[in-house]
C-alpha cells in the first residue's frame, strides 16, 4: 500500500473510531460514577442506621376495632394497619435492602408482642399511637415533652409525663427539652417529625444488642415522611445529623403535605 493511501486509511479510521471511544469511555466513566456514588449512599444509610442485630423488627401500632369493608362491618376485635402503615414498611423495606439487610429476617409485629433484644429495632408512631414508645422516651429522654390540646392532656392520662397542655383554643404548638422550648409551630399549618436512634451499649448496657430506632411525626402524614429522611432525603438528613454520636433524637417540621423543612431541625438529645 503506497503512502498516500494508508494515510487516507488512517484518517478513515480516525474518524470511524474516535466517536467509538469516546462514547465507550463516557459509558465506562458514567457506570464507575454510579457505582461510587451508589456506595457513597450505602455508606450514609449505615452510618445513620448503625444496624447491627440478628435480626430486624418494625413495631407498628396496634389497632383493633370495626374496619368498613364491602360487605359491612369487620368484627370489633379486628387488627389492621392503615394504608400509611403499609406505605411506611415498603419504604422501610425497601431501604434496608440497599445495604444487604434483605439477607436477614425482617418480622413485622405490633406493640403489644414482645420483641427479641438480638435484633435491630424499628418502633413506628408516636407515644399516642405505639404504646411501646413512651417508657423508651420517657427513660431515655426525661426532659422530652410535647405540648397537646387540653381534651388529649386529659384523655391520655398514662401519657402526662411526657405531655404539656395548651392554652384552650390555641393553635400553638410545641416540643420541650429539659422545660426549654426546642421546636414551636402552628399546628393549622405543620405538622412535627422526630426520628431517633438508641445505641444499645450507651442506652441499654448490652454490647451486643441491636439498635432501637423511633421514627414518628404528629400525624400520619408526617410519620410517612419521617421515614422519609433516610430515603428520598438522605443526602440533607446525613448533612445534619452525620456520625458524630452513637445516638440521636432530632426533630423538624413538615407541610400538611409532608414536605421536610430541614432547616427547623433541632436536637434534642
Amino acid at each position: 500500500m503506497n503512502p498516500s493511501a494508508l494515510n487516507v486509511t488512517i484518517d478513515f479510521l480516525k474518524e470511524l473510531l474516535t466517536p467509538l471511544i469516546v462514547a465507550g469511555a463516557a459509558y465506562l466513566f458514567g457506570l464507575t460514577t454510579e457505582k461510587l456514588r451508589s456506595r457513597w449512599r450505602t455508606r450514609k444509610i449505615r452510618a445513620l442506621l448503625m444496624l447491627k442485630g440478628r435480626g430486624l423488627e418494625i413495631i407498628l401500632p396496634t389497632r383493633q376495632g370495626r374496619v368498613a369493608s364491602q360487605k359491612g362491618k369487620t368484627s370489633p376485635r379486628t387488627h389492621y394497619v392503615t394504608l400509611n402503615e403499609v406505605e411506611i414498611v415498603l419504604q422501610l423495606r425497601w431501604l434496608l435492602s440497599t445495604q444487604g439487610k434483605h439477607q436477614i429476617p425482617i418480622a413485622l409485629a405490633t406493640d403489644r408482642e414482645k420483641t427479641s433484644p438480638d435484633n435491630d429495632l424499628f418502633y413506628i408512631g408516636g407515644m399516642f399511637a405505639n404504646a411501646s414508645v413512651l417508657p423508651i422516651l420517657t427513660q431515655n429522654f426525661s426532659g422530652f415533652k410535647v405540648a397537646c390540646s387540653e381534651e388529649s392532656y386529659r384523655a391520655y392520662a398514662d401519657l402526662r409525663a411526657i405531655l404539656t397542655p395548651v392554652a384552650p383554643n390555641s393553635d400553638e404548638r410545641w416540643l420541650e427539652s429539659d422545660h426549654a422550648r426546642v421546636l414551636t409551630f402552628d399546628r393549622r399549618h405543620h405538622s412535627y417529625i422526630v426520628l431517633c436512634r438508641l445505641s444499645s451499649e450507651q442506652h441499654f448496657g448490652e454490647r451486643h444488642r441491636g439498635t432501637t430506632h423511633i421514627l414518628f411525626g404528629s400525624d400520619t402524614v408526617a410519620t410517612l415522611a419521617a421515614v422519609m429522611c433516610y430515603t428520598e432525603h438522605l443526602d440533607e438528613l446525613y448533612a445534619r445529623i452525620g456520625t458524630g454520636r452513637d445516638s440521636y433524637l432530632v426533630a423538624m417540621l413538615c407541610d400538611k403535605k409532608g414536605e421536610v423543612d430541614f432547616k427547623s431541625l433541632k436536637r434534642i438529645g
